[in-house]
This record gives C-alpha cells, structure tokens and sequence, in this order.
C-alpha cells in the first residue's frame, strides 16, 4: 500500500510491483516476446498492457496501452495465450486479435470472435491452437484462425488443455471428470488416463511429462506419456501415472502452464543452508573448509550464526575457505553458502563443505560433535547436474588413510543436436596417503566428440596426487547435429595404484530441436524464478484481479 511501487508493506518480499487493473474479474494473463504482460478481465472484457521487467526496468509494472473490449462485448478476457506472432487467443467466446491492431471495429476487422461454447486453449509446435469446451468436443485453429478439425476428446467434458513435446494433445476431463484424455496432433484418440477426482487443468514440463491438478482430489499427479498400454490408434502408449503429491490441503484449480516450461530464465542466485548439532552446550567449533568451482566473475560466499537451542541465533558472520572458527561457540553452527552467477551465466558450484575438520583421530568423527557433510555438487538455481562416484571404503593404515574422490558435472542436463555443453571432473585425494599412478579416462558416447581435437576419448596424467591435494579438469563437447534424440550415459574413470578404479556416470538427454511456433523469452533484468525450457513459448496464466511479479528467493 506504499512505496514507488506499492509494495513497502507487502507481507510477501518476493512481490515486484503492484498493479490494479481496469479489467474486471482478470482471469487473462500472458507474456509476450517482449516480456511485457496483457492482462483482461471476464465480466468487462477490457485488455491492457503492462511494461514487464524487474523493478530496476524503467517503467515496469505500469499499463502503457488498454484495449477493448470487442464490439459486441462478448468475446475474451478468460483464459488464452499470445502466440510467436503476438496474436492472443482468450476464451469465452473465443477470441482471435492479432496486437499490432487496436481491439476496435466490427467483428472480422481487426479481430475475429467464435461463436461456439470456449474453455481451455494450447499450442503446437506450429502455431496450430487447440479449443476445448465444457463438452466432449475440441476444435483445431490453425495460426491465421481457420477452423481445420473438430473432435472428441474421449470423454464428457473438459477444461485445460496442453500439447505435450511430441505434439500430441492432452485434455484435462473437467471438475466433473476424473480422466486425462490423450489425442494425437490429428484428433485420433488414444485413450484416457484415470487420474483424481476435478482434473481442472494439464502442463508439461521440460521432460514431456504431463502434469494434471486435481480440485476435489487436492493433489497433483504427473503422468509418463511413455508408459501405459498401446492406445486405441494401436501404437502409442496410453500414458500412465508415474507420481502423486499427498494431499495439498486445498482445493486446486488452473487450465494453464504450471510447470514453468515455458520459460527460459534461470535464477541469478541462491542460497543452500544447513545446520549441524553438536550435541554439546556452548560447543567450540574449530573450522570451516570447502571444495568448490567458482568459474568467470561468479562468487560464492558463506556465513555462520551459531546457537545453543537452535532458535535464537547469533547474526551472521562472513567466513573465509580455510577459515578458523575460534570465538564460535554454541551446539548448533548454521552455514548459508550463497551462489551468484557470473556475467556469462555460469552457476558456481559447491562440491563439499566440512566443519571441525581437526578433531579426533584422522576420519575419525570426534565424541563431541565435530562432523562433515557432502551431498554431491550444489548450484545456484535449477537442479543438480553431478553423479558421484560411490564413496569408497576408507582403508586405515595406523593412522593413515586413502580415500580417492571423484566427482563429475555437467552444465545442463537436456541439449540439442549441434550444441555444445561443458563438463567438469573434480579430482581428489580426501585420505593421509598420496595417491600414486593417478590417471583420469573420459570415454564419450557415440554422437558425442571433444571439442578441442573432436576425438571420443581423453586421458589426463596426474601422476602422484599428495594428500589434501585435488586436481579440476573444465572442458567443452560437441554434440553432433546427427546425434539421435536419447539419454546418453558418459563415464569417466579415476585409477591410481593405491586404490581399485572409481567411475562415474552422468546422463544427458538430448531431444530434437523445436523451432516453429516457439521461441525463448528474453532476460527480464531481473531474476526469474522458474524451470528452463527447452522450448520457450510465451507463458500464459490463469489470474484474479491482479497482476504479481514473482522473483527468485532461494
């Protein structure tokens, strides 16, 4: 209610500007390829157009042009979407308005309107739109608004729609439904999915999974289009469900994306926290080390609060890679480790981080609380694209110890053919014995070549690793435009005389590159808060009165 933006007293930090709407009962939201947002409302039919951005983009968050409503006042304003060529779709009766035009003038100037009953509304890879109603039938538009198919869906009714990432179509069976319809691009039926009671709405995610909300059930199921039975049309999988959320403690209700696969932005930052106990009053921690790849002008940085009932914590303390804990007292020590990604949009990486490193015997966990923690690699934003080597058995000479380790990243998980991607091999020598004969095998799969000297294989000498020691390896592959769509498994190997050989494994998928009729949104300025996509249409949500930018808050 105050503030240049109107949002200084909002309970919710993450809200970038607060902007009341002249559209009535708004329930049309959807973003454009210039990231600003058109907003309208049901009972008015009024759209308007909203600058976008993060608070930093000059004017963001302000209407900079209202249209409408369409002569007639009966087409518009519910749910829809913005297509590549900026023409929105918004149902109830279906409207099709190409925005470079003012929403003005009879119906078939500058804007079409339907007559039939209108509901849910998604679209394919080549701009064709799909309509459903509440009834059994869905209609098929092509991108310059020709009816070319009408079909039924499977079952009695329906509400949201989406076309998964092999065009084919998925249809939500309505609050009086308990099914998930799935149809080929053409309107050949395959078959139903049962899914829980009110399936209300349908979005895929960067996978091609499908995930469906159900209102009266209160959960969410996601669906595997690859399993199931052979459908009616006698080749493809019905689908089937492959995972439930518990119930959600409300009742849900969406016919649009929400999964964020829509979306190409990434989050600029985030934190990871973890606290540990000591089990001791007023414990005296003693340090604080970790292992982490910090690449370009990214930075990585922790603090510490300590706390001796693990509620009222001290404030934080910025600490240092190495750095002595002394003066920290408390049973509970918390860590925030924060990660920033460079300009070029590289994700710093933390491998392990460990506490009281010195007390007790060497690996060795002290009887006062002293501990280590490794959870595999963690990253700013998005999810976690390492598979560690399984940590071998500790051999204890006297007091000595070996313990290799290897670690392996990718950049990112799912490409395209004729891209390139970059890993990173994280060698390490964690025991109190130097590791001798220490060699690194990285053997690629076919489709896949160094982009340095476009060879499938590369061996890295180490020789002798001394103890605390580790060695990092960064570089690039090419991914060959024949490669096969597919997940493909790249290992690498550590040998080293002290030790049997460690490997690990890391999957990519690639899948065939999408252009027509999708495309990636750009940086808003600010951080976004969603899922990359590996196809980037324009999001389109479901809203009510008001419009409300969320940011990254990891």
């Amino acid at each position: 209610a105050s503030g240049e933006r109107g949002v200084a007293t909002a309970a919710d930090e993450c809200i970038v500007h607060f902007t009341p709407l002249a559209g009535s009962d708004a329930r049309h939201i959807s973003v454009d390829a210039q990231n600003n947002v058109w907003a309208a409302g049901y009972y008015n039919r009024i759209f308007e157009y909203v600058k976008g951005g993060n608070w930093s983009v000059p004017g963001s968050g302000s209407i900079i042009r209202t249209e409408g409503p369409a002569e007639g006042g009966n087409h518009g304003g519910y749910g829809g979407l913005i297509d590549k060529n900026g023409v929105i779709w918004s149902a109830a009766n279906l409207l099709r308005w190409d925005t470079a035009n003012p929403l003005t003038g009879p119906n078939g100037g500058n804007w079409t309107g339907y007559d039939h009953r209108s509901y849910g509304l998604c679209i394919d890879s080549q701009g064709n739109v799909f309509n459903t109603e509440y009834g059994p039938l869905v209609r098929k538009f092509s991108p310059l608004g020709t009816l070319l198919a009408t079909f039924n869906h499977g079952t009695g009714s329906a509400q949201g729609c989406v076309v998964g990432s092999d065009d084919d179509l998925w249809v939500a069976g309505s609050l009086s439904g308990n099914t998930v319809d799935h149809l080929k691009n053409d309107g050949t039926f395959v078959g139903s999915v049962t899914v829980g009671s009110g399936p209300t709405g349908v979005a895929v995610d960067n996978n091609g999974k499908i995930w469906v909300t159900n209102h009266y059930s209160q959960t969410v199921m996601r669906i595997d289009p690859t399993a199931g039975p052979i459908g009616a049309d006698g080749v493809t999988p019905v689908g089937a469900v492959d995972f439930t959320t518990p119930d959600l403690g409300g009742y849900l209700y969406n016919y649009s994306d929400m999964t964020g696969s829509t979306l190409s932005g990434q989050a600029d930052n985030g934190n990871w926290t973890v606290v540990r106990d000591s089990t001791v009053d007023g414990y005296n921690w003693s340090d604080i080390s970790w292992t982490a790849n910090v690449p370009g002008d990214a930075v990585l940085a922790a603090t510490v609060q300590v706390s001796n009932n693990g509620t009222d914590w001290s404030a934080p303390q910025a600490v240092s890679n190495g750095q002595s804990l002394a003066g920290f007292n408390g049973q509970y020590l918390k860590v925030v480790v924060s990660f920033t990604r460079s300009s070029a949009g590289q994700s710093p990486i933390l491998y392990d981080l460990t506490l009281d490193s010195t007390c007790g015997l060497p690996d060795q966990p002290s009887s006062n609380g002293g501990s280590s923690g490794s959870g595999g690699p963690t990253s700013g934003g998005g999810s976690p694209t390492s598979t560690p080597a399984p940590e071998p058995e500790t051999t204890v000479l006297g007091f000595e110890t070996i313990l290799p380790e290897l670690t392996k990243t990718v950049n990112i998980d799912q490409t395209n053919p004729g891209t390139t991607i970059t890993y990173t091999v994280l060698v390490k020598n964690s025991g109190t014995v130097e590791l001798t004969g220490v060699e690194v095998v990285d053997v690629l799969p076919d489709g896949f070549v160094f982009s340095d000297d476009k060879s499938s294989t590369k061996t890295w000498v180490i020789g002798t690793l001394a103890a605390g020691n580790q060695q990092l390896f960064t570089y690039q592959v090419d991914v060959l435009a024949d490669t096969p769509a597919g997940v493909f498994n790249n290992s690498v190997q550590m040998v080293s005389n002290e030790y049997d050989p460690l490997t690990v494994t890391t999957p990519v998928e690639v899948t065939p590159v999408r252009v027509a009729g999708y495309e990636l949104l750009p940086e808003s300025g600010g951080p976004i808060a969603s899922l990359p996509g590996l196809f980037g249409t324009f999001l389109t949500l479901l809203g009510w009165g008001l419009i409300r930018r969320y940011t990254a808050n990891e």
